[in-house]
């Protein structure tokens, strides 16, 4: 525990037991000492990214160490994630997935009705399907194409927003 008085509010003082900086938020002056030190907050850090959405990792980002010289265009263009365009190829591929698997399907109810018109019903039958198997393939693999590209953007953010924690802390 630090003690300090209450002159200390607001204020920044070292953790003697662990090496923690930390602030008097309170009337109390009081710190409990963090029983893993710097080691514990970075799990801890690494535990809240892990659980928190996409969406969610670009407001607790911290801002990057850009210097007081920065604009805050330079500032919002550092914090930006570089994996929007797959984000973006995600739900390309996948509107793709979804056009031709319809496409597919009305190809198949086209041929089942030509066939069947010829005197071959059963063969429409088959045609059709196989067609509306395809169309269904179509859409589920350009939605597994889709949740792999969103999983690695996620994974990639969630890694550049640690690494930008390291460096901040490392700078403290």
């Amino acid at each position: 525990m630090i003690s300090a008085p209450d002159t200390a509010v607001g204020r920044k003082a070292r953790c003697p037991e662990c090496g923690t900086v930390v602030a008097f938020p309170n009337g109390s002056g009081e710190h409990a000492p963090a029983l893993g030190g710097p080691a514990a907050e970075l799990a801890a850090a690494v535990q809240q990214v892990a659980a928190g959405p996409a969406s969610d990792i670009k407001a607790k980002t911290p801002s990057p160490s850009l210097g007081a010289a920065t604009t805050t265009l330079e500032r919002l263009a550092a914090r930006t994630s570089p994996y929007g365009a797959a984000r973006l190829m995600a739900a390309l591929i996948f509107g793709v997935g979804v056009v031709l698997g319809v496409i597919t399907f009305l190809v198949g109810l086209a041929g089942l009705i030509v066939i069947s018109m010829q005197g071959h019903p059963m063969i429409g039958v088959l045609a059709f399907v196989g067609s509306l198997a395809l169309a269904v393939l179509f859409v589920l693999g350009a939605r597994a194409a889709t949740e792999l590209l969103r999983l690695a953007s996620d994974i990639g953010d969630r890694t550049r927003q640690i690494s930008q924690y390291l460096d901040e802390n490392e700078n403290r």
